[in-house]
């Protein structure tokens, strides 16, 4: 652990007391410290679009909070991370997804929503990590029986705390698609190197794909019809990304707010997906359509990082991209009969629930979150 995180754990221990003394009320509380985005802000546009807001007061606590505070719905406030401490405390009901106050829950069911199924190792199962505290949830999602036990032995839990549900941002994959981006194929890889998280797990996608690789990508693209957009992690350290390519669309969450959709109306919406060992093709893998990883450097990661198997590649169904020659092999089978159907299919049933998508009003339901209805 870093010595700020451990740090603001001393610091958080006295409210652990004041939490135990503090009554709570019927009030909703959503955390996030990296952006409002993803599985939490997926709980509260359900929770602002079936009026639960009506019945409950709901408290946002995120960095950006300035810029929807004014705009806020009935009986939503936006905070600070610092500022919604108290609320916190005093909520019935809590939801995170990037970072947490380090609290223990009290007459609260607090719901630790992660931010997708791991393939690579996440909290107690990584190595250094096993004994740190990671339980501050009364509750904790996980997608299916096989990911269950992953995420008890990542985050200390046990059968009680677990609800079986898709990812809340999943729920988007009902709407219908963009007709815009059908001929889209997403680029998704996850971090590699971060100053922020203070990580190296292996090679960055700007290493392995120089402007040559690229334009020989581009023109498979071009001679396909299709576009490529690439979106690096939020956590990935990217100085400057040049853009010179006709077909290659290089985006950041601003563009999506831009567009006036979110990541995951993008890939409801794509022909294909291309991803490393990023959580979300797991969630893809709910469409239906094809996935394609780049791995080059997966023993380099394997090393570093670690997976919660020991054979991430059975999982990984899909066609495997190693060199740009692979990349451009993909691209051009995309107008062709997808031959990994069929396993993707029986590798799908065994991760995700059979439940069709609606993570969010399970989740709801679990906790006793009751609508005006």
């Amino acid at each position: 652990m870093s010595k700020i995180k451990n740090a603001a754990r001393i610091l958080f221990l006295p409210l652990n007391a004041l939490n135990r003394i503090l009554p709570k009320r019927e009030k909703i509380f959503i955390y996030s410290n990296l952006g409002f985005r993803d599985n939490t802000r997926a709980i509260y546009e359900h929770l602002v679009t079936k009026g639960f807001n009506k019945n409950y007061k709901i408290t946002v606590s995120c960095p950006e909070f300035k810029k929807y505070k004014n705009n806020a719905p009935e009986n939503v406030n936006f905070k600070s991370n610092l500022g919604g401490i108290f609320s916190f405390l005093t909520s019935k009901y809590s939801f995170y997804s990037f970072g947490k106050y380090p609290i223990k829950p009290y007459n609260q069911k607090v719901v630790n929503l992660w931010h997708g199924m791991p393939l690579k190792k996440i909290g107690n199962m990584e190595d250094g990590k096993e004994n740190i505290d990671q339980n501050f949830f009364t509750h904790l999602i996980a997608t299916s029986p096989f990911f269950s036990d992953i995420m008890k032995k990542c985050f200390n839990a046990k059968d009680e705390n677990i609800i079986i549900t898709n990812q809340p941002r999943t729920d988007e994959f009902l709407k219908p698609p963009v007709s815009e981006f059908e001929n889209t194929v997403v680029w998704l890889p996850t971090f590699k190197k971060s100053k922020k998280l203070s990580q190296t797990d292996g090679e960055t996608i700007f290493s392995i794909f120089n402007n040559d690789s690229l334009s020989k990508i581009n023109e498979a693209l071009l001679n396909n019809n299709l576009c490529l957009i690439l979106k690096p992690h939020p956590m990935e350290d990217v100085s400057v990304i040049e853009n010179n390519y006709s077909n290659i669309k290089i985006i950041n969450d601003e563009w999506l707010e831009e567009k006036k959709i979110n990541l995951y109306s993008l890939l409801n919406s794509s022909k294909a997906l291309i991803t490393d060992y990023s959580s979300v093709f797991f969630d893809y893998m709910m469409l239906g359509k094809p996935i394609a990883f780049t791995i080059s450097d997966i023993n380099a990661y394997m090393k570093n990082r670690g997976f919660v198997t020991e054979n991430p590649e059975e999982l990984m169904v899909g066609f495997k991209i190693k060199i740009d020659d692979d990349f451009c092999a993909f691209i051009n089978s995309l107008n062709g009969p997808d031959e990994y159907k069929a396993q993707r299919s029986k590798i799908n049933k065994m991760l995700n629930t059979n439940k069709k998508y609606n993570g969010c009003q399970t989740i709801l339901d679990a906790v006793g979150i009751k609508s005006e209805e």
